[in-house]
């Protein structure tokens, strides 16, 4: 039986994850939830919520740092070196950082939302991103030495993310 990644139709916290599997070759099913469903399932899930790794002894992982370096491992994506290993966490640590600061924004009236979202973009956000610009600058062409890793992918989901949801002038779906 193949690896199921439980999770809802849309990117977010599980991107990472399929696309190192994919890269990988490595086998594995997506199980989509829609909003009618997913009160059914929530109660069989080990937290309670979204994503989850279900192992192929049906065994279930949970929290997505977590399955993300799991299956980066998996995927030959995870660096053997420590060092390497490091750098890779590095860069998708300042990814989450960045995403932490558009927390508190997302439970506001949508006008609002963007205003916020637009500031946080033009100070905080784009601080951390010069931050992130300036350790790709200095890494080569990849995040952790000389191949890719999952912290290449984990800062492409992040960047398409940002561009996807936040960048959109007037608009806001994060």
């Amino acid at each position: 039986m193949p690896l199921k990644l439980h999770y809802f139709e849309l990117p977010g916290r599980a991107e990472t994850c399929p696309l190192c599997l994919t890269i990988g070759k490595v086998p594995f099913k997506e199980i989509i939830y829609d909003a009618n469903k997913w009160p059914d399932h929530k109660p069989r899930m080990p937290f309670g919520q979204v994503p989850v790794l279900e192992l192929e002894d049906g065994r279930m992982l949970t929290q997505s740092s977590a399955i993300d370096r799991y299956v980066a491992k998996l995927a030959g994506l995870y660096p053997d070196d420590p060092l390497q290993a490091a750098l890779a966490d590095q860069a998708v640590f300042q990814m989450a950082d960045i995403f932490q600061l558009f927390t508190p924004t997302l439970q506001m009236p949508l006008e609002e939302k963007v205003k916020a979202q637009q500031e946080i973009l033009a100070t905080k956000a784009k601080e951390k991103l010069l931050q992130l610009s300036g350790l790709l600058e200095t890494c080569g062409e990849y995040v952790a030495g000389d191949k890719l890793s999952y912290g290449d992918v984990s800062v492409f989901v992040g960047l398409s993310t940002l561009g996807r949801h936040i960048l959109l002038e007037g608009k806001s779906y994060i």
